[in-house]
C-alpha cells in the first residue's frame, strides 16, 4: 500500500487550481459592491447612513442615490437599501422617529402609522427567528 505525502505547497497548489463557481464568484463581486456603496454612503452622509443610530429615509431616496451615484448598478443601490431598511437599529429608529429625512439630513415628511407598524411586525418578527434559534440551541445543548 503506498501513502501519499502531500506538502504544503502541494496543497497551496490544489488550492490555486480551483476554481471558482460563477454563481460564487459574481456574489463575491456584490458582496464587495455592497461593502463599497455602504462605505461610500457612510462617509458621505455619516449622519443618515449612520451604523447606530440610523435615520429614517425619506420614500423615494433611491431616485437620488441613482443620479449621485451612477457607477453603482441601481439594483445593488435598491438591494442595499431594502438590507439597510431592514437592520433591526433602523427598524428601531422608524417606531421612535417622528420625520422621515432627506440626504441634506432635513425632515421631510411624517412617518405614516403603516409604516411605523411595518417596522413593528418586522421587529417582532426578527426577535421571535432570535429567540427560537437560542431555544433551539439551548435544546441541543441539553441533548449533547
Amino acid at each position: 500500500m503506498k501513502v501519499e505525502t502531500i506538502t504544503l505547497t502541494d496543497l497551496k497548489e490544489r488550492e490555486d487550481q480551483k476554481k471558482i463557481s460563477p454563481k460564487r464568484e459574481a456574489w463575491l463581486k456584490r458582496k464587495a459592491q455592497l461593502k463599497a456603496l455602504r462605505k461610500q454612503l457612510n462617509a458621505d452622509f455619516p449622519e443618515i447612513f449612520d451604523y447606530v443610530e440610523p435615520k429614517p429615509l425619506i420614500c423615494g431616496i433611491h431616485n437620488e442615490l441613482f443620479v449621485r451615484y451612477p457607477q453603482y448598478s441601481r439594483k445593488l443601490i435598491r438591494f442595499f437599501l431594502g438590507v439597510w431598511t431592514q437592520n433591526k437599529s433602523y427598524l428601531q429608529m422608524m417606531l421612535s422617529a417622528a420625520n422621515r429625512v432627506n440626504l441634506d439630513n432635513k425632515p421631510v415628511e411624517p412617518i405614516s402609522d403603516v409604516h411605523k407598524e411595518r417596522a413593528k411586525e418586522l421587529l417582532e418578527k426578527t426577535n421571535a427567528k432570535k429567540t427560537s434559534k437560542e431555544g433551539t440551541n439551548v435544546a441541543a445543548n441539553t441533548q449533547a
